[in-house]
């Protein structure tokens, strides 16, 4: 991957968002859901080796690193949501200009019996996936290679 030509066609992608919103206030023309995943599932796989399942639609995981399971959220607003308990999970924070931002990177059974209310309400804010990434030794990581 090449990654300035990543960058700048992120870029170009909120670019076009903020002329969208220029023409037309009253709409949000936010880059999300599929778009977002997709591109968090390419930073963990460029820039921490994760290796991603073939197909889109794997069940419980975006990918595998070290024979673990990795669930990789990406988001661009201030919390994301747990769909299950996994095995390794990484969370990132997209911003407008093309940069990103590692919220979480560790086991998900701590994010999960930490911050999960219900199965109706399993929203975590990034502020407190931030301060668990804190304290999370260097060792559970996954390490990032570039």
């Amino acid at each position: 991957m090449n990654k300035d030509k990543f960058d700048e066609l992120i870029k170009q992608i909120y670019s076009a968002v903020d002329g969208l919103r220029e023409m037309f206030p009253n709409k949000r023309f936010t880059p999300d859901g599929r778009m977002v995943g997709d591109i968090g599932e390419v930073i963990g796989q460029y820039y921490y080796g994760i290796e991603l399942h073939k197909t889109a639609t794997h069940k419980g995981s975006d990918g595998i690193i070290m024979g673990r399971h990795v669930q990789i959220k990406c988001t661009q607003r201030e919390e994301t949501y747990l769909k299950d308990e996994h095995d390794l999970f990484l969370v990132i924070k997209i911003f407008p200009d093309g940069s990103w931002k590692e919220i979480y990177n560790c086991d998900g059974k701590r994010v999960w019996q930490r911050y999960k209310k219900s199965m109706y309400d399993p929203i975590v804010s990034l502020r407190n996936l931030l301060e668990l990434n804190k304290v999370v030794k260097k060792e559970d990581k996954i390490l990032r290679i570039k």
